[in-house]
């Protein structure tokens, strides 16, 4: 803020005000103008609102006349105060040092303004060329903890009794204000309806927001905040987008320009948009969740799916099977009502894993995924899962084909000693394998040619590759390091010509390096550290010029 402050005081310099709606731009802007303000000779603080739009005409001649009229109107306190031309301003405050403070711009302004402009609009800052930007953040939990408490309580903490019910809401990012005076009871009383439901006037703020966006932007919008925040923003969210929006990319630029994510590949986007965005969805049908365009809601989903009301407008159904009782009866044909659903999350349950992409399950208890295990296992597997399996859940999927699966990750599944067979997983780009300590054997690899990263370190009872690793022709990094069992590698990985990294360190047991390797003349990275087994290198390792 001392920055802030320093930058104001010097009326040759351009100030931007970067953040989303409601974080307190208008507020940080007031403070400055009023700290300021005695500087100039003529100061003005211009709230730009919905009323104060864009005119019917697209002429920019049009708009900066009304800019002009507005500011004048304004600065001499007239109602409707009209000019015949531009630069009426201009010639009004000749020779006058003014502060402009411009409070919630959407629209470019032209150049040479010396003013200070609040926006959530990162582009607009930058065609305007304003180098001098203050970032407003969402503050960090503590902080947004000790405001609540400070509206709610009047104190820096909760009362006693409250502590559980404050943290509860500071995640739901409710206003402090709206609690004030409210008993504990009262407090738990309107809990239910805010775990849905945003708080009325932040909302207001943040729909404006997402108002301002074209059709397709508010679409992806929906799609990060409904689905895909916590899968996170990476090339597999592309991929699996890119046939529903013109261009991806392009879109989460928008988004992250209009301050609605961050940059941040993981979990970009803020708990308050993800509510509003969820709001949102609830509104399309608010008795009939059957026709939103995506359920999150436990309760929703399973009406919906017990009931049979889906319909054509669901395209996705995030869900965590473990909310469902034990007496509930999904109904058979839940799915038959719903043939536009395109994207499927559950925590655990059960689903045809035909289509399935990705596969996560972290530090399971896993033991072995085969042909072995039966449907009637399927719910004995939901007490060993520990973690989330992303659009798929139940054991079973292993014994079909995975034709459509681009990611596979079961890393620190400390107890699993065999996968299935991956032959048919011919769109298998990420294999992770991390930290399998128990297992024994990694199967064909078959007709997967498309892998660019497979992941063994630490799968210390591993003892041999399968030769039609050769296969994997577009792998470009292999992790076997810490395979302290792992005697040999096949000479098929001779064949392996886009590969790039190579680790081994740590692999005690190995004695020798195939002679093929000197085929990887793309690999400059050779990791031999700890390989306390091995006597030599083959002479052919001279043909890999490529190693660093």
């Amino acid at each position: 803020m001392k920055e802030l402050l320093c930058l104001g005081l010097d009326e040759r310099r351009t100030i931007g005000i970067l953040g989303p709606s409601g974080i307190g731009k208008t507020t940080i802007a007031r403070i400055l103008h009023n700290q300021i303000s005695y500087g100039f000779e003529l100061s003005i603080f211009m709230k730009f609102k919905p009323s104060y739009a864009r005119p019917t005409s697209s002429d920019d001649h049009d708009v900066k006349l009304l800019l002009e009229q507005q500011f004048l109107s304004q600065l001499l306190n007239q109602e409707d105060f009209k000019i015949p031309h531009l630069g009426a301003a201009q010639n009004f405050l000749k020779n006058k040092k003014v502060l402009l403070v411009l409070d919630g711009v959407d629209q470019l302004l032209g150049p040479g303004t010396r003013t200070i402009i609040t926006t959530q609009n990162k582009k607009l800052l930058k065609a305007s060329e304003i180098k001098h930007i203050y970032k407003v953040n969402f503050p960090p939990f503590d902080e947004a903890f000790r405001i609540l408490c400070m509206n709610a309580f009047g104190q820096n903490l909760p009362y006693d009794g409250f502590k559980d019910l404050a943290t509860e809401v500071t995640i739901l990012a409710v206003m402090g204000s709206h609690f004030q005076g409210m008993s504990k009871q009262e407090w738990k009383r309107e809990l239910p309806r805010l775990r849905i439901r945003l708080d009325g006037e932040i909302r207001s703020i943040l729909k404006f927001s997402y108002d301002a966006l074209d059709e397709e932007d508010k679409d992806l919008f929906l799609h990060i905040a409904c689905f895909f925040n916590d899968e996170g923003i990476n090339h597999l969210f592309e991929d699996t987008l890119r046939h529903k929006f013109s261009d991806v990319w392009q879109g989460i630029r928008v988004l992250v320009q209009r301050s609605l994510i961050s940059n941040h590949k993981h979990f970009p986007m803020h708990n308050l948009l993800i509510q509003l965005g969820r709001e949102i969805v609830r509104n399309q049908s608010i008795y009939e969740p059957g026709k939103r365009q995506f359920l999150v809601d436990a309760k929703d989903i399973c009406e919906v799916l017990t009931d049979n009301t889906g319909s054509r407008s669901v395209i996705g159904i995030k869900f965590d099977f473990s909310t469902i009782k034990n007496d509930q009866n999904i109904s058979e044909r839940a799915f038959e009502e719903m043939p536009s659903l395109q994207f499927l999350s559950f925590h655990c349950g059960y689903v045809n894993p035909e289509f399935l992409v990705t596969i996560k399950l972290y530090y399971s208890k896993l033991k072995n995924c085969g042909k072995e295990f039966k449907d009637r296992d399927i719910l004995a597997f939901k007490c060993l899962i520990t973690t989330k399996l992303v659009v798929g859940c139940c054991l079973y999927v292993f014994e079909q084909p995975l034709r459509y699966l681009k990611l596979m990750t079961l890393h620190y599944s400390a107890g699993l000693k065999r996968i299935p067979d991956l032959s048919t997983a011919t769109n298998l780009y990420d294999l992770n394998l991390n930290g399998c300590s128990s297992l024994l054997e990694l199967p064909s690899i078959g007709n997967g040619t498309n892998p660019h990263y497979l992941g063994l370190s630490g799968c210390s009872s591993l003892v041999k590759l399968p030769s039609s690793i050769g296969n994997a022709t577009n792998l470009q990094q292999l992790s076997v390091d810490g395979c302290s069992s792992l005697v040999e590698l096949p000479s098929s990985i001779g064949n392996i010509i886009s590969l790039q990294q190579l680790f081994l360190n740590g692999c005690k047991g190995m004695v020798e390096l195939p002679n093929s390797i000197g085929n990887l003349t793309n690999m400059y990275n050779l990791n031999l550290f700890g390989c306390s087994s091995l006597v030599g290198l083959p002479s052919s390792i001279g043909d890999a010029t490529n190693l660093s």
